[in-house]
């Protein structure tokens, strides 16, 4: 590793550690009772199901990644989605699509 990388890794684990801490993300505390029928239970009430077809290509691709990465396929789906969520927002407040146009 280069010493940008070696920064850069080091970086990401203190930042970690210090979003973490000893407490975990509430998307890591669900997907450690996920199998407890009890907590899914009582999960569904603040919780919502997306699902959707991909295809075999993209879904290989994803189970890859969360395989190299360590993440659950959840966990990384409700990432990228975070991702997704954050970006259109950007471009809607760029674009301002509801704005009056002026009239001259």
């Amino acid at each position: 590793m280069n010493l940008e990388e070696t920064a850069r890794l080091h970086a990401l684990k203190l930042k970690q550690l210090n979003n973490r801490g000893h407490s975990m993300a509430d998307s890591d505390v669900v997907d450690l009772f996920a199998n407890d029928p009890a907590y899914a239970e009582a999960m569904k009430s603040q919780t919502k199901n997306i699902c959707a077809h991909i295809s075999v290509q993209l879904f290989k691709e994803v189970d890859g990644l969360c395989e190299l990465l360590g993440l659950s396929k959840r966990r990384f789906v409700e990432l990228a989605l975070i991702d997704a969520i954050d970006k259109t927002s950007k471009v809607i407040h760029e674009v301002d699509p509801f704005a009056a146009e002026e009239v001259n």
